[in-house]
């Protein structure tokens, strides 16, 4: 395998009966598209080189017998059918289903074995692929079993900067409504969530979510599922989270303890953006500790995503008083704090 830094670009033939060779080659036809990635279509050369010339495509191919041989600035073939493949444009058959299959296995394992970078499908009659090997009901959920890891997958809908990802996959129509909880909203806002930031370079990413009546439900006249479900779902719900940092009073002068909230996740704290300063006061200074103090910083939000401090001194218990403050504007003079993942509420 020659080395290079373009990404290498599974793409499984589908069903030979369909589209999905007549928009790979076309696709591969214009040469800048191999500018960008190393191609591998995962399928049949013989079946390829008929399309091509049913559609009177201009895209040469080598076909090469592993993805190691895969060479830049060229659209390889792999051949992953064993029996001789008639094609019939339209008509789904057994035989066709099996060579989707075959492909689709084939591509995963090289994806498994760090061959190929990324993986794209090319469409499947989900009727004439089930097996006993293959019993989903679409690529999303065949490749989470494969590959995921436990990890659960989401189909995400994108062109330009529109994405839209789905709560539910596969399903009839007339089961959405029953498949619809909370507990699957959360997860696949997540899911989303991670996926705009790790995926799509999103620092802050903000998420509509879509109700399932018309007219949202006007309030349970059309439909129950937003009030019950789907706006609880969205909306912030109480935490609570309390931790004890050490602190050193001193006998004479002022004894301030200020918190900072962060919003953001970068490795240096100054990195991430600082919505909110508190200062505590009212510190006592104990003789016998020589001013050895634990302060205990209970933070919390409620329903409307309204954050409050509350702070107590050693084993008090009476809370300190905590007054929000505004934010310097020159942070420098703070220095790095101690581990954000620990003073982080």
């Amino acid at each position: 395998m020659e080395d290079n830094n373009k990404i290498r670009v599974g793409i499984t033939h589908g069903d030979i009966n369909g589209v999905g060779y007549e928009v790979i080659l076309k696709t591969f036809s214009d040469p800048t598209m191999l500018e960008l990635c190393t191609p591998i279509i995962y399928g049949s050369p013989k079946v390829a080189a008929y399309h091509r010339k049913a559609m009177d495509i201009q895209a040469n191919f080598s076909i090469i017998n592993s993805a190691d041989d895969a060479m830049p600035d060229r659209l390889s073939i792999l051949n992953c059918t064993e029996d001789e493949l008639k094609v019939e444009l339209s008509k789904p058959t057994t035989e066709v289903g099996k060579a989707a299959l075959d492909a689709l296995e084939r591509a995963l394992q090289d994806y498994r074995d760090g061959l190929i970078d990324v993986l794209v499908t090319a469409p499947i009659n989900k009727n004439t692929i089930q097996s006993e090997t293959f019993h989903f009901p679409g690529h999303t959920e065949y490749i989470e079993e494969r590959v995921g890891e436990g990890q659960k997958a989401l189909m995400i809908l994108l062109k330009n900067d529109f994405r839209v990802a789905l709560v539910t996959g596969h399903v009839p129509v007339r089961e959405i409504a029953k498949d619809i909880t909370k507990e699957l909203i959360m997860e696949k806002l997540a899911i989303f969530h991670r996926s705009l930031k790790e995926d799509f370079g999103i620092d802050s990413p903000r998420i509509a979510v879509f109700s399932l009546n018309p007219h949202a439900g006007d309030n349970g006249l059309i439909g129950t599922e937003e009030n019950e479900i789907i706006i609880p779902a969205n909306h912030p719900r109480p935490v609570k989270s309390a931790k004890a940092f050490s602190f050193r009073v001193r006998r004479k002068g002022l004894n301030e303890m200020e918190i900072f909230v962060l919003q953001g996740d970068k490795e240096n704290p100054l990195d991430n953006m600082i919505p909110f300063r508190y200062v505590v006061t009212g510190l006592k200074y104990d003789k016998k500790k020589k001013g050895k103090s634990i302060v205990r910083i209970q933070y919390s939000y409620d329903d409307n995503g309204v954050i409050n401090v509350e702070a107590r001194q050693d084993d008090e218990r009476t809370n300190l008083t905590v007054r929000r403050d505004k934010v310097p504007e020159d942070m420098s003079k703070y220095g790095l704090p101690l581990d954000a993942s620990q003073n982080q509420p």
